[in-house]
């Protein structure tokens, strides 16, 4: 887990450093054309900076140690940055270029360079991407189609983040695999719920609610207990804690006979 999430901090520290560069190369471009479309690209990069700089702020903090007022630890913290990030893409990122572009409508300025001009004037957009052999052409074609695709990744990052930060549970297959390992025991016959709870990326919590057989001894229903916690976390090493709540019956605690 902890190569994972030092492969995970170097990737996000790539990004940093090549949104950073981007933003650089686009605020020159926009310096010399004047277009306010390069100038908005160049200002969504600088927020993409600054998004990879929050990732990285909720990757440290949710690896700060549990305490007295956070028993179950720091994890979430990733989910509520993750969810401030998505937010930012709609709300800065689209802000800034509406911004931009009314500034611009309202005191529209020629291009200085033409010649960085994607189409003709007097030809239709597509008719030009269609016979155009200039690259910067489909450059910028794919670069707002990928801006587009960015929305739809922010609305499900927005999405899925929500979820978790309201306590999202494992997937259904690690479920079925914990109810597995409690009915793999001879003492315990019925598995009645399994509740999970992500507190962290890599961090499960889990409360499962079992019956025992009637004639099962106080000494087996330890050891029972014991196992299946090992078992689970040998198997599943995201669940970090797991509590076992036994469903009242008859015979616990006693010995048969």
């Amino acid at each position: 887990m902890a190569h994972d999430a030092g492969g995970n901090a170097v990737t996000v520290h790539g990004a940093l450093a090549a949104n950073f560069v981007i933003a650089v190369a686009k605020f020159t471009a926009a310096i010399f054309t004047g277009g306010a479309s390069m100038l908005s690209e160049a200002f969504h990069s600088v927020v993409d900076t600054g998004n990879e700089g929050l990732l990285l702020l909720g990757m440290k903090r949710s690896r700060k140690p549990a305490n007295a007022t956070h028993p179950f630890g720091y994890g979430k913290e990733l989910y509520f940055w993750s969810l401030v990030v998505a937010m930012l893409l709609f709300t800065i990122g689209g802000g800034l270029s509406v911004c931009e572009g009314v500034m611009h409508m309202m005191n529209p300025e020629p291009i200085e360079q033409p010649l960085w001009k994607s189409r003709k004037p007097g030809e239709g957009g597509f008719r030009t991407f269609r016979r155009s052999k200039d690259p910067a052409v489909f450059v910028v074609a794919a670069e707002d189609t990928a801006a587009l695709l960015g929305i739809i990744v922010a609305a499900l990052l927005v999405y899925e983040t929500r979820a978790l930060v309201m306590g999202g549970s494992a997937v259904p297959e690690v479920i079925e695999e914990v109810r597995e390992i409690a009915l793999g025991e001879e003492a315990i016959t019925v598995v009645s719920h399994v509740l999970t709870m992500h507190v962290g990326p890599s961090q499960v919590l889990l409360n499962m609610e079992v019956q025992f057989r009637p004639d099962v001894t106080s000494a087996e229903l330890f050891e029972t207990v014991e196992r299946v916690q090992d078992r689970i976390t040998e198997v599943r090493s995201e669940i970090k804690r797991i509590f076992l709540e036994i469903e009242a019956m008859r015979g616990v605690g006693r010995t048969p006979g």
